[in-house]
């Protein structure tokens, strides 16, 4: 009997989960169609990094099943945990954010797959280095990788601006850096030229990309 109301328990639990995702996914994202039809517009440079992705993939139609894809692998890792695309950015290349039915979320960067892609591979060695050595360093963790016509790397969200957002041009192409950014940004990279990483490590990174 008490092995029934506990299984009861987890159920209701689990539905009110469900409840609750339904209603945050329904207030902050779009739908799908929507979201993709939204980066079509955007000027260049971030147009032709849409365009270059669409044009990989086959279409609009093949793209939005890649995101489909995306969204069906970050929920493999975890566990199956049901999961939502809740909104696209677009720089040098497309980031998803995926959100989960526990309202985490993840961002699914999503380039094209090449046999050669050493930025793409330098990046993730790096981050996963300072995460295990420097935890922490606020960077975004790396959850991993999956590929089907396109690849996804798939990290934490992090809220916030890109770097180009927070700088201010004025007419004369001079550039206002507010404090705040200036003090955060040398104590990140202060912090990170004194991660102590072994020597090896850095080499074998060095060594899996040529």
């Amino acid at each position: 009997m008490k092995g029934m109301v506990f299984l009861m328990k987890i159920f209701k639990a689990t539905w009110i989960l469900f409840f609750l995702h339904a209603i945050m996914m329904l207030a902050h994202s779009r739908g799908l169609g929507d979201l993709v039809g939204s980066i079509l517009t955007l000027p260049p440079p971030c147009s032709l990094t849409v365009s270059h992705l669409l044009h990989v993939v086959g279409g609009r139609q093949e793209f939005q099943e890649e995101l489909m894809n995306a969204v069906a692998e970050a929920s493999l890792l975890r566990n199956r945990m049901p999961a939502s695309l809740v909104d696209l950015k677009v720089g040098n290349r497309i980031i998803a954010k995926i959100c989960f039915i526990d309202g985490i979320c993840w961002a699914a960067k999503m380039v094209e797959i090449l046999d050669y892609d050493r930025p793409t591979i330098h990046a993730i060695q790096a981050l996963i280095l300072v995460q295990r050595y420097c935890p922490v360093i606020p960077i975004s963790k790396v959850k991993g990788c999956s590929e089907r016509k396109l690849r996804y790397c798939f990290t934490e969200w992090l809220e916030g601006k890109p770097l180009a957002d927070e700088l201010e041009f004025s007419r004369n192409t001079s550039i206002s850096i507010p404090e705040k950014l200036v003090t955060s940004l040398a104590e990140f990279i202060f912090n990170l030229t004194m991660c102590p990483i072994p020597m090896n490590e850095c080499k074998q990174s060095i060594l899996s990309l040529d």
